[in-house]
């Protein structure tokens, strides 16, 4: 190595270490005394640090070392919920085999997490306050002179390095940049094909043009096509089920929104899709859904979670119904709960999708939900309503009544699957029970 590099190393490694002094003190009104020495620095309490001998240092290094005493935590709140648990639908010791089963998933889902010490923090070189930082990224295939451990007398550092490929977006073409170039209606329907045919007619009235895609797994005997221009209908294997449903629906759209819809909703006079849009287009939420004619009471809600990961409790909460409103949309509000009937981006709705398993085939609306926890920033307009369908022939149909009813053993199933897969002690969603008695709904 030549002298000339040998110095301009020596240089960089000062102004590193240099640049870590100053940062710390000026976050810091109190001066301090320390031992020089890297190991004796990253090994001793921040009460026992002593100068050497003829010397008299105020300054301190920064630990390298993460210590959980120096992040102020706050106790979590305890666990408060009165209904279901994973005790109400296992023995004992199926509960605690379960459980043991769980600690190793947890394990596994929380390797594969961001790791907040691998976070990306950009520093300036012109700037010594900026230092210490995290670490250096850089893209693979490319050449980064970079040396990762600087050493002079006594001192080490070293800067970890993170190899990261660069990210690229993924764009949708607006073409004309009418509604029906940038959205696409998702259904999931079975049976009630009076109430399908009246949300289609809805839709080509009012957005003429727009593409359909109608998943459907009404049994073959039962089978009715609707397929039409710009309605595709895609038949599934009987019973396929309500989530699955909507994948295969979602699995269709290629464009930069979609909106799903139940086949009992239809298009009002007065509903507002591009609405939708343009607060889509003007936010960064991922999600708006609508209310529901005759639901208004619970267009929207949030969620309360307490506890910690060995006893969390998630409780659907109706006296918060939402959050702030949203700048620009009066009546939308941020929230963690909405209507089946809703607007979101295709992309992000992609990775989070429909989780298929059977245990939600029939019911599990909240389930979309509570998938979307952090993952997805959601919203509801409660000035944006969409029509509800009641009636229709297939009502009456015993074959239609006997799936669209489910009993306590599909609820049970479909409870003791949610608290599993979210690692949750206890669910409480739907109007609470104060003893043996349900609150009543909240007035419109």
């Amino acid at each position: 190595m030549s002298p000339g590099r040998v110095s301009r190393l020596f240089r960089s490694g000062l102004l590193f270490f240099v640049g870590g002094f100053c940062g710390y003190y000026l976050s810091h009104s109190e001066w301090h005394s320390f031992n020089l020495t890297a190991v004796s620095v990253a090994k001793s309490g921040p009460d026992s640090i002593k100068a050497p001998s003829g010397y008299e240092v105020k300054m301190i290094m920064r630990r390298l070392r993460r210590e959980e005493e120096d992040i102020p935590t706050k106790k979590e709140t305890p666990c408060k919920c009165t209904g279901q648990r994973l005790s109400d639908h296992l023995s004992p010791s199926e509960l605690a085999n379960k459980q043991k089963e769980l600690a190793a998933s947890l394990e596994r889902f929380e390797k594969r997490r961001i790791d907040l010490r691998d976070v990306y923090n950009q520093v300036e070189g012109s700037s010594p306050i900026s230092y210490p930082a995290h670490g250096v990224y850089c893209r693979p295939r490319r050449t980064v002179r970079l040396k990762v451990r600087l050493q002079y007398a006594g001192f080490n550092e070293t800067i970890p390095i993170h190899v990261q490929q660069v990210q690229l977006p993924w764009l949708y073409d607006p073409k004309g940049g009418k509604f029906q170039d940038r959205v696409t209606v998702v259904v999931k329907t079975f049976l009630r094909y009076s109430n399908l045919k009246r949300l289609i007619a809805s839709i080509h009235e009012l957005y003429p043009g727009t593409r359909m895609v109608i998943a459907d797994d009404t049994p073959s005997e039962l089978f009715t096509s609707v397929q039409a221009p710009n309605v595709d209908q895609f038949q599934m294997p009987e019973k396929t089920g309500y989530f699955a449903g909507r994948n295969l629906g979602l699995s269709q759209v290629s464009t930069e929104y979609f909106v799903y819809a139940d086949d009992d909703h239809f298009i009002r006079n007065d509903t507002r899709l591009d609405m939708f849009v343009s607060l889509l287009d003007k936010t960064n939420f991922h999600l708006v859904s609508s209310k529901i004619e005759d639901e208004s009471w619970r267009f929207s809600t949030t969620f309360e979670i307490t506890g910690d990961n060995g006893d969390s409790c998630l409780v659907e909460q109706f006296k918060t119904k939402h959050f702030h409103e949203i700048p620009g949309f009066p009546g939308c509000y941020a929230n963690e709960k909405g209507e089946n009937f809703f607007m979101a981006s295709t992309n992000e709705m992609k990775s989070t999708g429909f989780d298929p398993d059977p245990a939600l085939s029939r019911i599990g609306h909240e389930e979309l939900f509570f998938s979307a926890l952090g993952r997805l920033r959601t919203a509801a307009c409660r000035n944006n309503v969409v029509g509800h369908n009641r009636t229709g022939p297939e009502f009456k149909q015993a074959h239609y009544e006997r799936f669209r009813r489910p009993g306590k053993e599909t609820k049970a199933l479909k409870s003791k699957y949610s608290l599993l897969k979210h690692n949750l002690a206890c669910t409480q969603i739907g109007p609470h029970r104060r003893g043996n008695r349900t609150e009543a709904k909240p007035k419109k």
